[in-house]
Order: structure tokens, then sequence, then C-alpha cells
């Protein structure tokens, strides 16, 4: 949620911490390369950039610009988010 309203194109480090910690144990947040998509009265949409298999670094595949797919498939797997059924 911001009153800000970035231009589409610019890049954000944008921090996801997990609602349900105290956020501090290392695997509570992860840190997002995101860009901006969609600005306007509705709000702001972002898209994911992941960090490449090269630009890790040895922080649990958290790179200087961000998280790697890995990293954030492990931190998703840790939400409590409802499950989708199968049709």
């Amino acid at each position: 949620l911001t009153e800000e309203r970035p231009f589409p194109g610019t890049i954000v480090l944008m921090t996801l911490q997990r609602t349900d910690t105290s956020g501090e144990n290392p695997g509570d947040s992860i840190a997002v390369r995101s860009k901006v998509v969609h600005c306007g009265a509705d709000g702001v949409g972002l898209e994911f950039i992941l960090a490449g298999p090269g630009n890790s670094r040895s922080r649990g595949g958290q790179a200087e610009n961000g998280a790697d797919q890995a990293t954030l498939d492990a931190f998703i797997k840790h939400l409590d988010l409802p499950k989708h059924k199968s049709d």
C-alpha cells in the first residue's frame, strides 16, 4: 500500500515478509526485485524480476538485486495460502 505512484518501468527492491512470524529470522522475509507495470487510481502493479542462476550470492539465493526463483518458491511454500481445488 503506497500513496506514491512510481512510473511504469521503475525498478523497486521490494521486501516480502510473512505475517505469521516476528520477522526476526532470515526466512521470515525476502527481497525481490520488481518492475512497475501498472500505475493508476486503483494502485500499483508490480512484476517480479528474479535473479538469474549466476547472480545469486551466498545468502540462500538472495542476490544483491533480489531473490532467485528457488528462494522465492521456498518462501511461498511456507506461506499459509488457500489451497486451489482441482477441476
